[in-house]
């Protein structure tokens, strides 16, 4: 008896420890293959849509590529999931196919519209659900909309944007159950949408006629900056969450640039913002408080602005192959820099970031 308890007891140690090893075994597996992609242990970095050719690419913190998904489009914008770090939705603008990527198992399922709509370049995955949402520009003069999709590609439902041309879409810092959208069309507007139903919380209108916003940026001390365009001239609005004003900037400004503000960052660390108006060739510098220009600098086609990690300073990608601009964060002035480790040629209009958990 105590041989066959002594036994016993063996075999369900044994048996326990295979039973962890086999658990330990598959959670490694797992998570290798989760990061496999990563190349060893790259937790932070870059998405951006690439051309020529067409493709969403995954950069490293020092812009370093780490992979590309060949697509049939190249993508507006791109936006990892937060709810799944493992999706990535890759946008076009003006275009009728989109695509979820995952990143895990490389699949990438197709978003199809109809023949009469297109994608205006922006979406959000819906906090807390399985869904994501789009703006889409019907061809047929009708308002815009927000076209929300499962993940396999099926339409759920559509809202209005209350505006023509939507653009940009963010989930509001402030409630997540709202949207944000700018509409580039009919004086140029933010509207705050419900999620859930699709009802108008509020908007706020630039009383332009010309006036196009199409991108917004939300700051951490409850301001929204608004930005695009006014009869070929550059436009920016802040509106003040808790002083509820919506005013115009650009035109306290000492002087006209001509063309759309593309792309607007914010350096907290240094207290500037660096705004990039490719048509005009002018990359402008901006007072935290007042949003004055404080220096402006004429460079070829100025698109992307990216941070370099643990650097000072700023890197501006332009149209122009093999021209890159490097700038001083905290003086404020170019720099003569040339990087042959930076080959950042063909990116699209807009770059987010990305990360692992």
């Amino acid at each position: 008896m105590r041989t066959n308890s002594f036994d016993t007891k063996k075999l369900y140690t044994y048996l326990f420890i295979g039973l962890v090893a086999f658990l330990a075994t598959r959670i490694l597996t797992r998570e290798v293959k989760r990061h496999s992609f990563a190349f060893f242990g790259m937790h932070h970095g870059y998405i951006v849509g690439v051309k020529n050719p067409n493709a969403l690419a995954i950069y490293d913190t020092r812009y370093s590529l780490i992979k590309k998904y060949p697509l049939p489009f190249s993508p507006h914008s791109s936006i990892q999931n937060p709810n799944n770090v493992d999706e990535v939705l890759a946008i076009p603008e003006l275009g009728q196919v989109a695509a979820l990527i995952n990143l895990v198992s490389d699949k990438i399922t197709k978003i199809q519209l109809s023949d009469q709509s297109l994608f205006s370049g922006h979406g959000i995955f819906i906090p807390n659900q399985d869904e994501f949402a789009l703006t889409v520009i019907n061809k047929n003069n009708k308002p815009g909309e927000l076209q929300f999709f499962n993940k396999e590609g099926t339409l759920i439902k559509t809202q209005s944007t209350f505006g023509n041309i939507p653009h940009m879409l963010e989930v509001d810092l402030h409630n997540s159950n709202f949207a944000i959208v700018a509409n580039a069309g009919e004086k140029g507007s933010l509207v705050w949408i419900n999620i859930a139903d699709g009802k108008v919380i509020q908007r706020k209108n630039t009383e332009i006629k010309s006036a196009a916003l199409k991108h917004f940026i939300q700051t951490k001390d409850d301001k929204i900056l608004a930005y695009g365009l006014d009869d070929e001239s550059a436009l920016l609005y802040r509106y003040d969450l808790r002083k509820n004003t919506f005013e115009n900037i650009s035109k306290l400004w000492n002087a006209k640039f001509h063309g759309e503000i593309l792309n607007l960052y914010m350096d907290e660390e240094f207290e500037r913002f660096w705004a990039t108006i490719p048509k005009s060739g002018n990359v402008l510098v901006l007072n935290p408080l007042s949003l004055n220009v404080e220096k402006s600098f004429e460079r070829d086609t100025p698109t992307l602005i990216l941070p370099l990690k643990n650097s000072e300073h700023l890197f501006i990608t332009t149209d122009k192959k093999d021209k890159r601009r490097f700038f001083s964060r905290s003086k404020t002035s170019e720099l003569k820099i040339e990087s042959k480790d930076l080959l950042l040629d063909n990116l699209g209009p807009h770059i987010s970031p990305f990360k692992i958990n």
